[in-house]
């Protein structure tokens, strides 16, 4: 075991904090102060503080992503020893992962999404890292604002314009639980594309809430 995370930590990603946040969505404005026009590449962001973010989304993400946010160091070792088991059970050594809130900011900042053993022990190396710096909220907040949601939106808000044409903090229940579903899989839960898929997946969230 030591022998890996030697092997890992030779050669792992510079540390940049400023990674964390990624690229932010510009705005212009008109000389009444209304918005008219978004300037963005292939992120559009637009960040915000977790005050801003309905409590119902939270817990959303909470029960679906990492239930013991609060409650581990970055690493949710029950988790890693059910996946592992669940995986070599079913014979499939790359089939499911455990990775917690900060595992996935860590992964989104700094590494790329194969699911080799090697990119795995980096993530959590740097999951460590990241408690080490910043508290659970800071984390929290820098996640939401960081992941990929589908149809070009990074971000909780950026996600709840692009899907519901509103601001986060409007979110309904069954909004906020339609956008927790998403970051599993972008693409595949898109509901632009994918309606029945995205609602199946709604349920699943609700459900982790109940």
């Amino acid at each position: 075991v030591v022998g890996v995370l030697v092997f890992a930590a030779q050669d792992m990603p510079a540390w940049d904090p400023q990674q964390l946040s990624g690229a932010k969505t510009t705005f212009i404005y008109d000389d009444k102060g209304e918005r008219v026009f978004n300037l963005h590449a292939e992120e559009n962001r637009t960040e915000i503080g977790l005050d801003k973010v309905p409590p119902h989304l939270i817990n959303a993400f909470i029960a679906t992503e990492d239930q013991d946010f609060y409650d581990h160091f970055g690493i949710n070792f029950k988790g890693i020893a059910r996946a592992v088991v669940t995986n070599i059970t079913s014979d499939d050594l790359k089939g499911q992962g455990a990775s917690t809130i900060t595992q996935q900011l860590a992964r989104n900042a700094f590494l790329t999404f194969d699911k080799k053993w090697e990119r795995k022990i980096k993530e959590m190396l740097l999951a460590f890292k990241l408690e080490s710096n910043f508290s659970k909220d800071e984390i929290l907040t820098m996640y939401l604002n960081k992941i990929n949601f589908g149809a070009g939106a990074y971000g909780v808000q950026a996600a709840a314009n692009t899907y519901f044409g509103k601001d986060v903090s409007d979110l309904t229940l069954p909004e906020a639980a339609l956008l927790a579903g998403l970051p599993q899989s972008p693409n595949g839960y898109n509901p632009f594309q994918h309606y029945e898929r995205a609602k199946a997946r709604q349920k699943i969230v609700l459900n982790n809430m109940v």
